[in-house]
């Protein structure tokens, strides 16, 4: 008989890559599907925000009853994150851990982190709580280089990235990620002369976002508010499918 968590765990390589957009890639070295599920890792991968760019392992070892126990494998700047002893305040696996939460559930919070982290009230000691936005993304960036902050020194850990020229004298920025280049960023001059710059948004979207009549800022969009967008546009500028074909 499956047990429930492993039923989650089905469910979760079923959907993580849709629900993620492709910036959460569950391990299966040491997964046995015929055993009790007592740990997995994840790799993500944000494709905007300040850590853009960065590969960032996490191990989840779930419960039964109660939450997870989840730590980050990985060198990190990062105010939820303590840099010692690998820990996370994340308030998901803690004050409003509900039995009703989902390994789903926990992975979307934990790609959350990296796009809402909270600088104001931090665990790790490498923030004092008051630096800027700013400051924040600045010393995101030295780490990611392998730069030092303050007396820690970090590990590089950027992924390789190339440019892609298209036309109209727009150029698309890549991650090559496995040999899978996924699209981070789409720039240039449109035919309405705006440049434009969509971070975070895969291939399908960028047509339906119609980068030349409806400039997007640069900035994340949220996995979650994609699917709002794709349809918000497909009403506005009506099936391009059927009207192209």
């Amino acid at each position: 008989m499956v047990s429930s968590l492993m039923k989650q765990f089905h469910r979760l390589l079923r959907n993580v890559n849709s629900f993620s957009d492709g910036q959460v890639e569950v391990l299966l070295d040491g997964i046995n599907f015929d055993q009790p599920l007592e740990m997995f890792n994840i790799r993500v991968r944000p494709n905007g925000g300040p850590y853009e760019g960065g590969t960032f392992e996490f191990s989840i070892a779930p419960h039964q009853n109660g939450p997870p126990e989840v730590l980050c494998e990985t060198q990190i700047y990062h105010p939820n994150i303590d840099p010692d002893d690998n820990s996370l305040c994340f308030n998901l696996i803690s004050e409003l851990w509900e039995d009703s939460v989902t390994l789903e559930d926990l992975v979307q919070g934990l790609l959350f982190l990296f796009y809402h982290p909270e600088i104001e009230d931090p665990l790790s000691h490498l923030f004092s709580g008051g630096e800027s936005w700013f400051e924040f993304k600045e010393n995101v960036k030295k780490s990611l280089r392998g730069e030092s902050i303050g007396d820690y020194d970090f590990e590089r850990n950027m992924r390789e990235e190339k440019t892609v020229p298209l036309e109209g004298n727009r150029i698309e920025r890549r991650h090559s990620m496995s040999g899978d280049d996924r699209v981070i960023a789409t720039s240039g001059e449109t035919t309405t002369g705006t440049t434009t710059a969509v971070i975070g948004v895969p291939r399908r979207f960028l047509r339906a976002l119609s980068l030349g009549s409806r400039p997007v800022r640069d900035e994340a969009i949220s996995p979650a508010n994609q699917d709002a967008m794709l349809r918000r546009n497909n009403s506005d500028n009506g099936d391009s499918d059927s009207d192209n074909e």
